[in-house]
């Protein structure tokens, strides 16, 4: 099922909102993906029928509606600890799992031993930065922040 439960919707729209997306392109976004859901309802798919209450959601959360506080999405160590939704860290748990994790990933043995090593040293976030190929030791406190950093890095 393609449909994400309100706390993953809300975990992966913080994290497009940290990235730069704004209102408008998110709302673009999600009414891209919520009208092949096809309803029994008057506007025929999801996003017709909930596009209002699905953008004053966007909006609330970029601060704009509600009590105007600006949300940001979880950092690394939340993820890590889980809670709501179906959102994890990859790299964090039994090592088979993240080692057939990274044999989905196209990269060198070395790099995935190394990652491997880190994840069972207790040092995920230092393996993320490794796989988003940053390089270098990088400091970060989430996926958004990681992904911002490693994207200046590509430029």
């Amino acid at each position: 099922e393609r449909k994400l439960k309100h706390e993953d919707r809300f975990q992966l729209s913080l994290f497009l909102k940290d990235i730069g997306m704004g209102v408008e392109e998110q709302c673009r976004f999600w009414a891209g993906i919520y009208s092949g859901y096809k309803t029994g309802g008057p506007g025929g798919n999801l996003w017709a029928d909930r596009s209002a209450k699905y953008r004053y959601g966007i909006r609330h959360m970029y601060g704009l509606e509600g009590r105007r506080v600006e949300y940001k999405s979880k950092t690394c160590r939340r993820v890590m600890e889980g809670g709501g939704g179906n959102l994890h860290c990859p790299l964090v748990g039994e090592v088979e799992d993240i080692a057939k994790y990274l044999r989905t990933r196209n990269m060198n043995s070395e790099k995935k031993d190394k990652v491997v090593l880190m994840c069972k040293e207790g040092k995920a976030r230092m393996a993320c930065g490794s796989l988003a190929g940053c390089g270098r030791e990088v400091d970060f406190a989430g996926p958004a922040q990681l992904f911002l950093v490693a994207r200046r890095d590509r430029s």
